[in-house]
C-alpha cells in the first residue's frame, strides 16, 4: 500500500510539471499576422466625407474611379485639390485603349497588301525589260597599226598595169592619172583607207585623193642612176621616175 501511494504521488508531480512547463513553452510562440481583406481596398468613399480626412491612398482610388488621371500628384495636398475639382465637375468615362484608326493601316497589313497586289513581281518584270532593252555598247574595232613605209615600198615595186589593175578592183578613179608617181600614190592612199576601215580588199574609194610626187631633185644622169628619195628612201626606182620622189608625209598631205 506504501508503495502504491509513492507511485501515484511521482505520476501527480510529473503531470504537473508537464502542465507548467508546456505553458511556458507555447506562450512564446508568434501568433499569426492579421490579414486584411482585399475587397477593403475597393470600398467607395462616400462624398460627404471631408476631403482632408481621407487618406492619399483614398484619394487616389476617388480620383481613378472618377477618371481623373492621377500621374504627377505625389503629396496630398495636390491630391486634395485634384479630389475636390473632380467632386465640383461631372464624372469623366476612363481613358479607353488607343484603337488603330481604319484610315491608316499597319505595317504588316500594308505588306500583306503590297504582296498580294504583286507589287515585287510588277518591279522585278520592268527591271528585267530595261536590262534586255538597254543597247549593249559596240566594243570598239581594234585598229590594226599601220605601216606607211611597207605600203609604199610594195606599191612602188609593183609594176603600172598591176597597180591600174587593183586600182580598178578597189573602182577608184583613175581619170587624169598620167605619170606612174600618180598611180602609185592613189593605191597608197587606198590601201591606207582599207586598213582603217578594217577591210583590205573590196569596196568603193572614190573620195582618195591624189597627192603628185614633188620633183625636188634635180634631173641629171646622177639622180636617174641612183633615183635616191628625199624622204630617205634608198634604191632605184623602177619605171624610171624622173627625178627624185617626195617623202611619205609629202605624199599623204592631202589624204
Amino acid at each position: 500500500k506504501g508503495d502504491s501511494e509513492e507511485r501515484l504521488n511521482s505520476m501527480m508531480k510529473t503531470l504537473f510539471l508537464l502542465l507548467v512547463f508546456g505553458h511556458v513553452a507555447f506562450s512564446f510562440v508568434r501568433p499569426p499576422p492579421v490579414q486584411r481583406c482585399s475587397w477593403l481596398w475597393a470600398v467607395d468613399v462616400p462624398e460627404d466625407v471631408p476631403v482632408e480626412k481621407l487618406k492619399a491612398r483614398e484619394i487616389k482610388e476617388e480620383l481613378r474611379s472618377r477618371g481623373w488621371p492621377t500621374d504627377g500628384l505625389f503629396d496630398k495636398e495636390s491630391l486634395v485639390v485634384a479630389l475636390v475639382k473632380a467632386r465640383a465637375s461631372p464624372p469623366r468615362t476612363p481613358p479607353s485603349p488607343s484603337t488603330p484608326s481604319p484610315s491608316s493601316p499597319s505595317k504588316n497589313e500594308a505588306s500583306k497588301t503590297s504582296k498580294e497586289a504583286g507589287e515585287p513581281a510588277v518591279v522585278e518584270a520592268t527591271i528585267l525589260d530595261e536590262v534586255i532593252s538597254k543597247p549593249v555598247p559596240p566594243t570598239p574595232k581594234s585598229i590594226p597599226s599601220i605601216d606607211e613605209d611597207s605600203i609604199l615600198r610594195a606599191v612602188q615595186a609593183m609594176k603600172v598595169r598591176k597597180i591600174k589593175s587593183e586600182l580598178k578592183e578597189k573602182r577608184v578613179n583613175t581619170a587624169g592619172m598620167l605619170e606612174k608617181s600618180e598611180f602609185e600614190a592613189a593605191l597608197v592612199a587606198a590601201r591606207i583607207k582599207a586598213l582603217e576601215s578594217g577591210e583590205e580588199e573590196g569596196g568603193e574609194f572614190r573620195d582618195v585623193e591624189v597627192q603628185k610626187y614633188k620633183e625636188d631633185a634635180p634631173k641629171g644622169g646622177d639622180s636617174q642612176a641612183s633615183g635616191g628619195m628625199p624622204g630617205g628612201m634608198g634604191g632605184g626606182m623602177p619605171g624610171g621616175m624622173p627625178g627624185g620622189m617626195g617623202g611619205l608625209g609629202d605624199l599623204m598631205k592631202g589624204m
